[in-house]
């Protein structure tokens, strides 16, 4: 998931006699006495990705807590399908169906899990917050100096507009905007500049749209990063489909957390933008990454 996942529940299918992991979820735990609607409706999103058996797994600080949660899925799953039912709490862990003692456990830096995700490519942060920092600019980020470098971008492309009409200003920036990316690509690192410019030329909608069928399961954890150094660096209110690609690229690569945390951003910023509220409901809906077309763009 890319953090340390916290008050959650988790459910995962598995495949063959080797148990290899697909579709995985993530869910914040529920207020109490709604365990089992939201497990009906995570056994659901289980169950329509297929799978030979389910993982379950529920962690908070309160041990009753994580179990009646990871029992509630237990029970929302066809009957005998889950091939481990697991709750866990401060370094503790039990097993249904197993000794009431709990096992010990404790992860680190250097944890194997860790570590082969890391290996893979994966970043993994220590909780879900340090996500949103990704894609949202920090107090270390110096706002004037940004708001400055996104002031003379905008001046410059609507300087760049005069004197073109708008099919050739589209496609200019076009160009613009995938030389930026295979730029981004090579061993030199795009400046502050040049991802506010990417950031820019994806607000024009054909842009980013030129941009958004680019993206496949093959580029997207690349991209991903690319697009969220660009969406936390632009002015806000200029970010907004930057974050979405950012989401999308997230989504492609199975990082559904970090989709989440882009898209919700983009929403907080304009809840009426298409490709947002396209990408919440394809992330509500639990919808496999392996389902995309480029023809099937509706935003």
């Amino acid at each position: 998931f890319g953090f340390g996942p916290e008050k959650s529940i988790i459910g995962v299918t598995v495949f063959g006699a080797s148990s290899r992991c697909g579709f995985r979820l993530r869910h914040d735990l529920p207020e109490e006495g709604y365990e089992a609607d939201l497990a009906q409706a995570l056994a659901h999103h289980l169950v329509r990705n297929g799978g030979d058996g389910y993982l379950v797994i529920s962690i908070s600080a309160d041990a009753n807590c994580a179990k009646h949660m990871a029992l509630a899925l237990r029970d929302a799953l066809p009957t005998g399908s889950c091939q481990l039912v697991l709750w866990a709490s401060a370094g503790q862990a039990w097993i249904d169906g197993q000794s009431a003692e709990p096992v010990n456990y404790e992860l680190t830096a250097d944890h194997e899990a860790r570590v082969r995700a890391v290996l893979g490519g994966q970043v993994i942060l220590e909780s879900r917050g340090e996500l949103v920092n990704e894609v949202s600019r920090g107090e270390t980020d110096s706002t004037a100096h940004l708001d400055r470098l996104c002031d003379e971008v905008v001046a410059e492309r609507v300087a760049s507009a005069r004197g073109q009409s708008p099919q050739q200003f589209q496609t200019s920036d076009t160009q613009l905007a995938l030389a930026l990316i295979e730029k981004s690509t090579g061993a030199t690192a795009l400046t502050d500049r040049e991802l506010i410019e990417l950031a820019i030329l994806a607000s024009d909608v054909r842009v980013r749209d030129e941009l958004w069928v680019r993206i496949s399961g093959s580029n997207a954890r690349q991209l991903h990063q690319l697009w969220a150094a660009a969406s936390r660096l632009v002015r806000p209110e200029l970010s907004i489909a930057a974050l979405c690609l950012t989401g999308f690229c997230a989504w492609q690569a199975g990082d559904g957390a970090r989709a989440l945390v882009a898209v919700d951003r983009a929403r907080e910023l304009d809840p009426q933008y298409s490709m947002a509220k396209v990408l919440s409901q394809v992330l509500l809906l639990g919808i496999n990454p392996d389902s995309w077309a480029p023809n099937t763009l509706t935003a």
